[in-house]
């Protein structure tokens, strides 16, 4: 069996300002959001990716592959969210029109 798939890191995203009453500027506020939310799926997906290298039962690699489903499902509205949100960055807004 491969070794697991360790959780997933933070990399890339900008380090928590120096001064503890610095706001954090439009990007990296979404970049923190956007690494935050990321989080549970890709855990998730980890989790299920390795109970299926791990197990013969079919009903238990039926159960991983639906969570695998659910999650990439998950990840890719994560995505477009973010992409929208850049898009308003871009154009010098910050929050989805309410």
């Amino acid at each position: 069996m491969d070794k697991p798939i360790p959780p997933p890191a933070s990399h890339g995203v900008p380090p928590a300002p120096a001064g503890a009453n610095a706001p954090d500027s439009p990007q990296q506020a979404l970049l923190r959001e956007f690494d935050h939310d990321a989080r549970s799926p890709l855990s998730a997906l980890a989790a299920a990716t390795e109970l299926l290298g791990a197990t013969d039962d079919p009903a238990l690699q039926e159960e991983a592959r639906g969570v695998i489903g659910r999650q990439v499902r998950k990840l890719n509205e994560l995505f477009a969210a973010f992409r929208a949100r850049l898009a308003l960055l871009a154009h010098g807004r910050s929050d989805p029109p309410g």
